[in-house]
């Protein structure tokens, strides 16, 4: 099947919530799509997954996540299995945009992977993480973390920490870098 030109595909802000650091011990417990289409459309889409794993997880994980003070929000969600095909219609032929977003990627496609998927993530992503250090970095930004650049740029961290608000959060950085370049 031909691919999409580069110029028509949507950008897939994503944003994952996990129960720590290693994606080959920890596992995702929330993700977010913001799908942005070429002619400005949005449509999110955003999933607690239950964990299977949580005697791997990292205390302080659950902490910043809310899972610690609210394990009742995950006990009726689906496990990553089950929200795989749902996640991969919506990053098909999509450019992935994240806040170091190797970390989300990382943590997907392993999940992928445990859950038998074929499903192979694209390879085309920007990172707005890198955008902050070329763009801000100079103009005095101590730290690169989304709170941080957030805080710099004036966008709210209300909410952090939530797949679905840091997504909104990390397309707010993108296109606030983009305007400040033209």
């Amino acid at each position: 099947m031909p691919r999409t030109p580069l110029k028509d595909r949507p950008l897939a802000f994503i944003d994952t919530e996990t129960t720590g650091l290693d994606p080959r011990l920890q596992e995702v417990i929330e993700v977010a799509v913001i799908l942005e289409k070429p002619d400005g459309t949005l449509e999110e889409w955003c999933t607690k997954v239950r964990p299977t794993r949580l005697e791997t997880a990292e205390p302080y994980a659950l902490k910043v996540n809310g899972y610690e003070a609210h394990p009742e929000l995950w006990a009726t969600a689906p496990t990553f299995p089950e929200v795989v095909s749902e996640l991969a219609r919506r990053l098909d032929d999509t450019i992935l945009v994240g806040h170091n977003v190797g970390f989300d990627l990382d943590f997907l496609q392993e999940g992928l992977i445990r859950a038998g998927s074929k499903v192979r993530l694209a390879h085309r992503k920007l990172d707005t993480y890198t955008l902050a250090y070329e763009h801000l970095a100079p103009e005095g930004l101590e730290s690169l973390s989304l709170d941080a650049v957030c805080s710099f740029l004036g966008i709210s961290n209300e909410g952090h920490h939530t797949a679905l608000v840091d997504a909104r959060r990390c397309r707010a950085v993108w296109h606030t870098l983009c305007r400040r370049q033209s």
